[in-house]
C-alpha cells in the first residue's frame, strides 16, 4: 500500500490507499445535452511485485444537461485516491473503469469505498478511467498500451 504523506491530501483522508490518480488539467466541452471534461492523467500504485508503477490514463467526466449548448474551455483537473486493491489492479491493467460500477466516497462520508474523490468530480457526475482517447477508437476497437513504467522514488 502507498501511504500518502502530503499535507493537503492527509487533511482530506486519513487512511492507507492503493494508488493515486491525478489529472492536472482537463478540457471541458458542451455539445447539445452532453456536458463533460476529458484529460489525461497519471496513476501511481504498486504492482503485484511491489514495484512502484506509474501509467498514463485518459479520463472522461460528465453528465447529461438539458441546458448545455456548444462550448469548449480548459479547466482544472481531478484527484482520486484508490483504496481497493481490485480497482487498483484493474486501472494498472488498462481496464475501462466506470464510476457507477464501483463505490466512491466524498469528503465527510465515512462509508466503505473503493475510492475517495479528493477533488474535481461533483456528486451528480459520472466518470470513466482508462477512457479511450479518441471517439473513433470506439469504432476501431483500438487497444491502449497500459504497460506499467517503474516510477522513480
Amino acid at each position: 500500500m502507498l501511504l500518502v504523506s502530503t499535507f493537503a491530501l492527509a487533511s482530506e483522508i486519513d487512511y492507507r490507499i492503493e494508488g493515486m490518480l491525478t489529472v492536472p488539467a482537463m478540457t471541458q466541452g458542451q455539445l447539445l445535452w452532453l456536458k463533460g471534461r476529458v484529460g489525461e492523467g497519471e496513476y501511481q500504485a504498486r504492482n503485484t511485485r511491489g514495484e512502484l508503477c506509474q501509467i498514463t490514463v485518459p479520463v472522461a467526466v460528465g453528465l447529461i444537461d438539458q441546458t448545455a449548448g456548444l462550448d469548449v474551455a480548459n479547466v482544472t483537473g481531478l484527484k482520486i485516491a484508490i483504496r481497493s486493491p481490485k480497482l487498483s489492479r484493474a486501472i494498472l491493467n488498462g481496464e475501462p473503469i466506470r464510476s457507477e460500477d464501483w463505490v466512491f466516497s466524498y469528503k465527510g462520508e465515512l462509508k466503505q469505498s473503493d475510492g475517495y474523490i479528493v477533488e474535481g468530480v461533483a456528486r451528480d457526475e459520472g466518470f470513466v478511467i482508462n477512457a479511450r482517447k479518441r471517439w473513433i477508437s470506439w469504432l476501431l476497437d483500438e487497444e491502449r498500451d497500459a504497460k506499467c513504467q517503474l516510477a522513480d522514488l
